[in-house]
């Protein structure tokens, strides 16, 4: 169908265009790259046919050797669509299957490589969102528990809760600076990043 041939192409081109750009960061000396989530498009899609784990095997070992040839520290952010904790059990589902998608888009480039994400959703209470987290976390694959670092917003979850995440599941935490700016309970920064630097 041409639809997947579009998609080939642009998988194909993403790669590609991925390739080069952190090799130019390599030439400005950057050695920090955060991997688009739309680099395979639609990869975590339920009537996704296209196999991009075999058919771009090749270029994704190009792309993780220039990453692990320069000790480039990569990380993924799935949108905001990706709520592990939400109360709708086909959203947990999707979830669960975009984090699986970036997951072994990392793997399959052979690096190391954090893919970070909010706690989620509040509703029913933060309580119960937490809860819910956790709940959901034991049903990720290992690959994604091993690669899930867990955020800070401005809103809703603060530093102290990702803590508890992280003692509860091993999940470590990344410290959003500007989000604890706006979401704290007067903890200076560098309190937090002392706790945050544990995990």
């Amino acid at each position: 169908m041409t639809i997947w041939r579009e998609l080939r192409r642009l998988a194909t081109n993403n790669l590609e265009c991925l390739k080069r750009t952190l090799e130019w960061n390599v030439e400005h000396d950057i050695f920090f790259f955060r991997i688009s989530s739309n680099t395979i498009p639609f990869a975590s899609h339920p009537k996704m046919t296209f196999n991009w784990r075999e058919e771009m095997r090749g270029l994704l070992g190009e792309v993780g050797d220039v990453i692990r040839e320069n000790s480039i520290r990569v990380s993924m952010h799935p949108g905001q669509y990706t709520v592990l904790n939400s109360e709708r059990e086909e959203v947990v589902k999707s979830s669960i299957e975009e984090l699986r998608y970036h997951a072994d888009l990392l793997d399959l480039m052979g690096v190391e490589g954090n893919v970070q994400i909010h706690v989620g959703s509040s509703k029913g209470g933060k309580e119960g969102g937490t809860e819910r987290f956790m709940e959901n976390f034991s049903l990720l694959p290992e690959n994604v528990k091993s690669r899930l670092v867990a955020e800070n917003d401005d809103r809703v979850y603060k530093v102290k809760d990702c803590l508890e995440v992280w003692g509860r599941t091993g999940t470590p935490v990344v410290l959003d600076n500007l989000h604890h700016s706006l979401n704290n309970d007067g903890e200076r920064l560098e309190e937090v990043l002392k706790e945050v630097r544990v995990t």
